[in-house]
């Protein structure tokens, strides 16, 4: 194994720094542009997708494949990467990228290269990946990779994975990007304070509740914490440090909806938050956003924040709030 490995940038500030309010943007982790997707045409470079090409993601829940047009696609200068590589296994990544494995159980879970990457170096049995067929990939080497390009390329999909390729061999990958820094760090504070407190919305509940969707995904990230999950209502609850189902000492988190503009003080006034996370801050209302900030106050052991990730589109009132921060309007 190389001592090479992603160096905690951005991401890991933003989800250590203290403070009030954050609103935090950025793109997604991604692949190089030799690494392929398959699409209903056979296999292509992620750099020649076009606009109408399908692909080939992976339903987890059902541990299936189908074909769907991408919700997004991403193109993005990158200068720095990381090629992860083992029998039958070669994946060059951005350190943001997610990356879904197998724990010792076989039940999914996912990390992010950045956060993972040196357990993995030490410890590369504890990370099974997978290809189409179910077989089991470890990885052997991480090295620095300098993209040829200079660019990064990935999707964004409704179940959150699909199928890539490079040079001939297959691996299944994840989604990756800024809705990750609201799990990561609320799961911190959650693991760690019995008092904690959080909720997380979007502005519909089917995003939450959906394949790949935040919900969905906390419950993967999270279960190696040790975590009791009720379905119905959309809540995880931490065993903590040293804690069990029976002995909880962790803090909970509830993932719902603010649909009605009125939904915000209609469903909370009067509680109380230790955490208050918005995914894709240009959904809602300002009006939401500055009532809810407003029930930033608990019993838990550190200050009550708020965290919002956005692509700030000029014409939202988001853009009002961080235009002073951007680099000529990007």
């Amino acid at each position: 194994m190389t001592a090479l490995r992603p160096q905690k940038g951005k991401q890991a500030l933003a989800a250590k720094m203290k403070v009030d309010v954050m609103i935090y943007g950025g793109s997604a982790g991604c692949l190089d542009n030799k690494t392929e997707f398959l699409t209903s045409n056979g296999w292509k470079r992620l750099d020649s997708y076009v606009d109408g090409d399908d692909v080939m993601v992976f339903e987890e829940e059902t541990n299936s494949f189908r074909l769907e047009k991408p919700q997004e696609y991403i193109n993005l200068p990158c200068k720095d990467m990381f090629r992860l590589t083992g029998n039958n296994l070669d994946m060059v990544v951005s350190e943001e990228h997610c990356l879904l494995y197998w724990d010792a159980d076989d039940l999914p879970c996912e990390t992010i290269l950045l956060d993972s990457a040196e357990d993995i170096d030490n410890n590369p049995e504890k990370y099974k990946f997978k290809n189409e067929q179910g077989e089991v990939l470890y990885v052997k080497h991480i090295d620095y990779f300098v993209p040829e390009d200079s660019r990064k390329y990935c999707f964004n999909v409704s179940t959150g994975y699909f199928l890539a390729r490079r040079n001939g061999q297959t691996f299944i990958t994840g989604n990756s990007g800024k809705s990750r820094l609201l799990l990561l760090k609320a799961g911190y504070y959650a693991h760690t304070d019995s008092n904690f407190e959080g909720v997380m919305f979007r502005r519909t509940t089917k995003p939450l509740s959906a394949a790949g969707g935040l919900f969905s995904e906390a419950k993967k990230l999270y279960r190696p914490l040790g975590i009791d999950v009720r379905e119905q209502s959309m809540e995880i609850f931490f065993h903590g440090q040293g804690g069990s189902s029976k002995d909880r000492r962790g803090g909970n988190l509830k993932f719902t909806h603010l649909e009605h503009e009125k939904d915000a003080e209609g469903n909370h006034q009067g509680l109380q938050y230790s955490f208050i996370g918005f995914d894709e801050l240009t959904h809602f209302f300002q009006s939401q956003f500055l009532y809810l900030i407003g029930r930033m106050r608990s019993a838990a052991e550190g200050d009550s924040f708020c965290l919002a990730t956005t692509n700030p589109a000029y014409n939202s009132w988001v853009y009002n709030w961080v235009s002073y921060y951007l680099k000529d309007g990007i």
